[in-house]
């Protein structure tokens, strides 16, 4: 399945990625597993069939009055609908990347890049000086 990412906004810590495609196709599941049809939904929803089959295809945009009726119709929160899923840290990806390794593996790619952060402040300390 092909997925255009959208926009990325950070809160905290954790970045958030926001794909427009995967909305659409959070609202076919949620539709599907209540064994509903797009025109069902749409009249739910006080949207034209039309409408709403462009909001699944990722075609067309929903306002925040129409995302509160989406949530209240399925009985879910706006993360779902939203298809926001929080993406791991550069830290966290690097460890769960590293526990793929063998011990000595991992020991070698932590002296190495040991050495790579002491080689960085020793250059830092020289154009202070």
């Amino acid at each position: 399945m092909l997925q255009k990412v959208g926009t990325e906004s950070e809160r905290g810590n954790v970045m958030y990625k926001y794909d427009k495609y995967a909305v659409g196709d959070v609202l076919r599941e949620l539709r599907n597993e209540r064994h509903l049809t797009q025109s069902q939904i749409a009249e739910k929803l006080d949207l034209s069939v039309i409408h709403y089959s462009l909001i699944e295809q990722g075609q067309r945009k929903f306002s925040l009055e129409v995302l509160f009726k989406i949530m209240e119709v399925f009985g879910v929160n706006a993360d779902r609908v939203l298809a926001i899923e929080p993406r791991m840290s550069q830290a966290d990806t690097f460890n769960q990347k590293l526990a793929c390794l063998s011990k000595e593996e991992q020991e070698y790619v932590k002296n190495t890049c040991l050495l790579l952060v002491d080689g960085m402040l020793m250059k830092k300390e020289r154009m202070a000086s």
